[in-house]
């Protein structure tokens, strides 16, 4: 039997994104459609439409970003506008607004080696996309895991007395994994606007701290799936039982971590944008309980998906006494789909731009802007990005194939990093049950 193939390259990825945009956000959406209540939904008029240029921030955007990724953000953002237009009609409408901050994200000077992320995200959720729907092998490795194996998942969902089929389990699956992909880095952002209200609040001026822990967004996180993630893997959590803990010892360790964690990475704004946006949903009975499920299980992937450096969290426990780091490769059990889902965001690399502004040595007065593709990882060697990465399915294989030997290097100390990949043996990695090989191509 020849070996399923996928090839992740630019070429690929924008004939996927034309086929959002010109069918309506296509079976994925359909999905999602399907857990709305079309009788208390009013959707947008915005979907696969050119933004008037002279009323558009791209009109703006346009005469300062470099030609080529101009047109790249201004392209995803019709898809992104065609995506939420059935379920977040006001986001749809004010996707430039998303775009505008990718910009000042990248011109903020302590920042000077940001990635780009706007397109990125969908570019996530391609390669999401493309491995569940090449493998049905891991799509149903990854619905067991989360339904069957993960602890805290079972015991959040059986609380909350909610039961599902086989069929309402795979949409869950879907729709989880494409708005947690698609969400992932939404946070961004809202890290710089703690900066800049921290910076104001030295100069005698209080910020408004809008992605704090408001008394309303303290009631979501204590209900989340999130929060239950949280306490189980927390420190204080390590000897005892979460039964044993009274309600306000459990608000204590929730909300000291997500004030601890918001300044240290993007994922924790992420994950709270996703719960409000589920909880308002839900509230307004616009979503069922399938979709309100698949926005929680989102958060948490979003939540868990820039915790692999440890500088990135506090409060959680080591996995074990020899690896010290709250994600190992058994954490596959627990939390199935933010595995998969740093996966993919390493994976989406190619053809990512970093852009650098470089003075002029002839012209003091000159900045030129300079967008590379370099990739170095550590203290490995400078490569550029890779053009396209091959993965094959072969039996219990994952192969990843890149260009050269220096790509490969780096792929692997990125895994290696990681922590959730590494097998039981040196040198291996895997997903799931399967070996992850990294062969020249």
């Amino acid at each position: 039997m020849k070996p399923k193939v996928i090839k992740l390259s630019n070429k690929a990825y924008w004939a996927w994104i034309k086929y959002i945009i010109v069918n309506n956000g296509g079976s994925k959406l359909d999905i999602i459609s399907d857990m709305i209540d079309i009788k208390n939904c009013m959707t947008s008029k915005v979907k696969g439409k050119k933004y008037p240029d002279k009323f558009s921030i791209f009109f703006y955007l346009k005469k300062v970003m470099p030609r080529s990724y101009f047109r790249e953000m201004e392209y995803c953002a019709l898809a992104y506008s065609t995506i939420f237009d059935k379920l977040l009609p006001n986001l749809a409408k004010n996707i430039e607004q998303l775009a505008y901050i990718e910009w000042l994200c990248y011109v903020e000077p302590e920042n000077p080696n940001y990635r780009d992320h706007f397109v990125h995200m969908l570019k996530v959720a391609f390669v999401y996309d493309k491995i569940i729907s090449k493998n049905n092998k891991i799509k149903s490795k990854l619905m067991k895991l989360q339904f069957n194996k993960s602890n805290h998942f079972s015991r959040w969902i059986t609380q909350r007395r909610l039961d599902f089929d086989e069929s309402q389990k795979k949409s869950i699956i879907t729709a989880a994994y494409f708005l947690a992909s698609i969400f992932h880095d939404f946070g961004y952002g809202y890290k710089f606007l703690r900066n800049y209200e921290e910076r104001l609040f030295k100069l005698n001026f209080l910020g408004s701290d809008s992605i704090g822990i408001t008394k309303a967004r303290s009631e979501i996180i204590k209900q989340s799936l999130l929060g239950e993630f949280i306490l189980n893997f927390h420190t204080e959590c390590e000897n005892r039982s979460i039964d044993n803990l009274s309600n306000k010892q459990k608000d204590n360790l929730l909300f000291g971590f997500i004030r601890d964690c918001l300044p240290l990475n993007h994922s924790v704004a992420s994950s709270l944008f996703i719960l409000d946006i589920a909880e308002d949903l839900y509230q307004r009975q616009i979503i069922l309980p399938s979709l309100y499920i698949a926005f929680q299980l989102a958060a948490e992937t979003c939540l868990v998906h820039d915790l692999t450096d440890p500088k990135n969290f506090l409060h959680l426990k080591n996995s074990s006494i020899n690896h010290k780091h709250f994600l190992d490769c058994n954490c596959c059990n627990e939390i199935p789909m933010a595995i998969l889902l740093i996966l993919a965001d390493e994976l989406s690399m190619w053809g990512r731009p970093l852009i650098e502004y470089i003075h002029d040595n002839g012209d003091i007065n000159k900045v030129n802007i300079n967008i590379t593709d370099q990739w170095k990882y550590r203290n490995y060697k400078v490569t550029k990005y890779p053009d396209q990465i091959k993965i094959k399915f072969i039996d219990d294989s994952f192969k990843i194939i890149f260009e050269n030997e220096d790509q490969i290097n780096n792929f692997k100390e990125i895994l290696s990093d990681c922590n959730c990949f590494t097998g039981k043996l040196k040198n291996e990695f895997k997903l799931f049950n399967y070996k992850i090989d990294l062969p020249a191509s």
